[in-house]
């Protein structure tokens, strides 16, 4: 498998969003092209007329909201979130720290905003440069400590540099406004339809069928948006790490946010745009789906190999999910104190170790010579892959190296 980078990924990511994007009025078209038919007997011919009719007033209706919510979204956020501008003179902390990793990267300084809240989140909005801003919760504010609270405004300042902040509209869009539309558009067509079926009293049966429709819209826009999110979740995580050069302290924040995230809203719209846009992915799958493209991008395979994993934390628990789905032929967690279901480092020999995974914090700065194993002891050994971020290669991996 061929190496992907960064920037590749968030071309590709672009470009689906934008096939996306298209589906969404498409996923509404076809839905009320179904039931056209079904009320006109599927009789193809008598539905063409019809479908005539409706097809520009699904995209008119779709194209308003879009223009809309394109120009007024960042009004609609903060109505609904009650956000407020954020002063420098009353919290400089988050200024500083805003101001030092825009110009690390050389971008301008997005506006700051602040939610009244407990909840720990934040989010990115904007379209442009003159709208791009970030909000913050003040519980995320009071909560982080400075390293913590860094890797997080990174994250949203990738959103910004990803284009992903234009996503939000999307949300807002096409989802949140899914049953606006679908009510706006069926309720008046059916009605006269219904009654022309050959005079039959089949209200019952057309409002089952709307429902039905409905939901199996609802759940491919649902789809559609997972799938315009949750890539770009973790390419912002990377440009995060990449910009703060402290996996670690991304890694705390996560932990701290994961279950402690939801802010409440008055507008469903927005509330739909939320669930997506806001979203920070809980550590455990940010450690599974990041450790899994680590081994796929490095052609590494795990498939029928013996496995350890140095540690017993947190990460050792999603690693170990990601080479077992891998089907790697064994696998062994690695523990100095040899607790329950794991093995010791002296009978990590014994194993034919084929891949050594290190998830403990061994070799970390400012424990540079830090080593976890003798790697010679380990006669069958192909691989190393090493979680600690040193900021490029631990000892443990040089080691690896010079063993080819």
């Amino acid at each position: 498998m061929a190496y992907v980078g960064l920037h590749t990924q968030i071309r590709r990511n672009n470009t689906k969003s934008i096939l996306l994007l298209f589906a969404f009025p498409l996923l509404i078209l076809l839905g009320i092209v179904f039931i056209i038919t079904y009320l006109s007997g599927w009789n193809w011919e008598a539905s063409v007329d019809p479908i005539i009719h409706v097809t520009p007033i699904v995209f008119v209706v779709v194209g308003v909201w879009f223009v809309i919510s394109y120009f007024f979204h960042n009004q609609m956020i903060q109505r609904a979130t009650h956000a407020k501008p954020l002063e420098r003179k009353d919290n400089m902390r988050v200024y500083n720290l805003t101001e030092n990793l825009c110009m690390s990267v050389g971008m301008p300084m997005p506006k700051l905003f602040i939610i009244e809240t407990a909840a720990l989140n934040a989010f990115a909005s904007g379209i442009n440069q003159k709208s791009h801003s970030v909000t913050l919760t003040r519980g995320i504010i009071d909560e982080l400590d400075d390293k913590e609270l860094e890797g997080v405004i990174a994250h949203e300042l990738m959103h910004i540099r990803n284009n992903d902040v234009r996503l939000l509209i999307v949300t807002i869009v096409f989802v949140g406004i899914l049953g606006v539309v679908l009510d706006l558009l069926l309720r008046g067509l059916f009605h006269g339809l219904g009654r022309r079926r050959g005079g039959k009293d089949n209200g019952g049966a057309i409002i089952i069928l709307i429902l039905v429709v409905t939901l199996v819209i609802y759940f491919f826009s649902m789809i559609f948006k997972f799938a315009l999110s949750r890539s770009r979740e973790y390419m912002a995580d990377a440009g995060a790490v990449s910009m703060t050069k402290d996996a670690h302290a991304l890694a705390s924040a996560l932990r701290k946010i994961s279950g402690n995230s939801k802010i409440e809203t008055k507008n469903n719209e927005v509330k739909e745009g939320l669930k997506t846009s806001f979203k920070i992915e809980k550590l455990s799958k940010a450690d599974y789906y990041g450790f899994k493209y680590m081994i796929e991008a490095n052609d590494f395979i795990i498939k029928d190999k013996v496995v350890a994993i140095c540690g017993t934390g947190g990460a050792s628990k999603s690693i170990y999910e990601v080479v077992k789905d891998m089907q790697a032929k064994s696998i062994y967690l690695v523990s100095r104190n040899k607790k329950e279901g794991c093995i010791n480092y002296d009978e990590l020999a014994g194993i034919g170790c084929q891949i050594l995974i290190n998830t403990t914090p061994v070799g970390m700065f400012p424990d540079n010579d830090g080593l976890i194993y003798d790697l010679d002891r380990l006669n069958e050994l192909e691989a190393v892959v090493d979680v600690v971020y040193n900021p490029i290669n631990t000892r443990l991996v040089l080691e690896a190296r010079n063993r080819n």
